[in-house]
């Protein structure tokens, strides 16, 4: 496999800045209804927020880890209800104000490892991959969350 890839998709995380910026348009969206639903493009949302990650290897690789993180942050932190699509060439999230069908980090490990089984060579080591992503944002909600306890604590 080529370690460049896996390497980098390991590297990827979500910065504040995407954070703020989706966050402020699902507050407008909410503010219009809570019946709204829209999309993302995670391929559009790589080259604009992580243009050197675009580069690397394939940018449909490095959008579908885009859209992994995105989906598990959006979902869990209960903003919207999130859930990345298999689109041919380009990663979309579909998004909405009111629940989608149920996922788990399971479904999002196996969509993961079906998109990309031949860029990462094979499904075990997509499936691999994709586990430690979700555990990486997993971990990285936690620390956010011991910085805020910390930071109500003084």
């Amino acid at each position: 496999m080529n370690e460049a890839k896996k390497k980098a998709a390991l590297e990827l995380q979500l910065t504040d800045e995407i954070k703020k910026d989706l966050m402020d348009d699902i507050d407008k969206a909410q503010t219009i209804s809570h019946h709204w639903e829209g999309q993302l493009d995670g391929t559009d949302l790589l080259q604009t927020y992580y243009p050197e990650a675009a580069k690397v290897g394939t940018t449909l690789l490095m959008a579908d880890v885009l859209a992994i993180h995105l989906t598990y942050w959006l979902n869990n932190e209960g903003i919207c209800c999130a859930k990345p699509r298999m689109m041919k060439y380009r990663t979309r999230i579909s998004i909405s104000g009111y629940p989608l069908n149920e996922m788990d980090s399971a479904w999002l490990t196996n969509w993961f490892a079906q998109r990309n089984q031949y860029i990462l060579d094979d499904l075990d080591t997509a499936k691999a991959i994709a586990e430690q992503i979700l555990e990486n944002e997993a971990n990285s909600e936690e620390s956010e969350e011991t910085d805020d306890d910390e930071g109500n604590e003084n």
